[in-house]
């Protein structure tokens, strides 16, 4: 009897556990999709690692933290991070398969399930990104990531990451805010010398000697010195990149981090100011001097 209670009472704390995690039919159907997508007809183990990835990728501090932004995440050009998420053909395949109640559905549907529910274990411990060729982008070093683990597991390269930056250093944010602002989408010396010129000021007797005040330092005219802060489509940019985690934001932050740890150098060795053009109020004497000021 009291065997029997003992039993009831596990399975029921484990229902309550499972409930309050990524295992549920919704999920199961979602992640399902992307296992179809990118490894159906593969070996169990191949879906299961392409699933594993999904749920590594929640727990991971480089992306997302629910499982719909990460399976939803796009690149800079607008495209889903799971390349068959983009192709109509694989959607169709899909509701087909579902349907007729396939193979292949039934396959990625256990690997999903398998994952989700911890079924199995994930053999690659700790998998986030995969491609059917190597090198690839997923696969491959980047300035703000680093490759700590990579095995091929059928047709698929998989391979874990650690990034490179600390997502919640409060002034690595908040220069990443004005980097971000002011040259998302620039190249990476451009976007690091708009953090230099932070740091700069900081370190500048022109300028106040803290950080918040730098930043926040406004004009007579009671706008933000750093233009871009004034944009409230900016910030709305900035609050959206963060929470999907895009590139852009990354870029901001790497190069903040950059910046403010010292692990790139100031290859301008002293910028405190900039402009879009060249004449402009705070780029007087372009001749003399154009980014530096005694």
């Amino acid at each position: 009897m009291n065997r029997h209670i003992f039993i009831l009472l596990t399975q029921a704390v484990l229902v309550v556990i499972v409930s309050g995690t990524l295992c549920n039919d919704r999920n199961i159907q979602t992640v399902g999709r992307v296992v179809f997508g990118e490894a159906r007809g593969e070996s169990i183990m191949e879906q299961l690692a392409v699933a594993y990835s999904i749920v590594n990728r929640v727990n991971h501090e480089g992306y997302p933290n629910s499982l719909d932004e990460v399976v939803n995440q796009k690149t800079n050009s607008g495209r889903y991070q799971y390349e068959t998420l983009n192709l109509y053909n694989d959607k169709l395949g899909w509701n087909y398969a579902k349907k007729a109640n396939s193979f292949e559905y039934k396959y990625a549907i256990e690997a999903s399930l398998n994952a989700l529910c911890s079924r199995e274990v994930d053999i690659t411990s700790c998998v986030t990104s995969f491609c059917d060729r190597d090198p690839c982008y997923a696969t491959s070093h980047h300035y703000w990531s680093t490759i700590t683990r990579s095995m091929r597991i059928g047709k698929h390269y998989f391979v874990c990451q650690r990034h490179s930056h600390p997502r919640n250093d409060r002034n690595i944010q908040t220069v990443g805010r004005v980097v971000f602002g002011e040259a998302r989408g620039e190249s990476i010396m451009g976007q690091l010398a708009v953090a230099y010129s932070i740091v700069n000021r900081v370190n500048h007797e022109g300028y106040p000697n803290n950080l918040d005040k730098v930043v926040n330092q406004k004009t007579k005219s009671g706008r933000y010195q750093y233009e871009t802060l004034n944009l409230y489509n900016d910030t709305l940019g900035w609050n959206n990149a963060k929470r999907t985690n895009r590139f852009e934001y990354k870029d901001a932050i790497v190069a903040s981090f950059n910046a403010l740890c010292s692990r790139e150098v100031d290859t301008t060795s002293c910028v405190t100011s900039f402009c879009t053009f060249n004449q402009c109020y705070t780029t007087p004497d372009l001749k003399n001097n154009p980014t530096c000021f005694s």
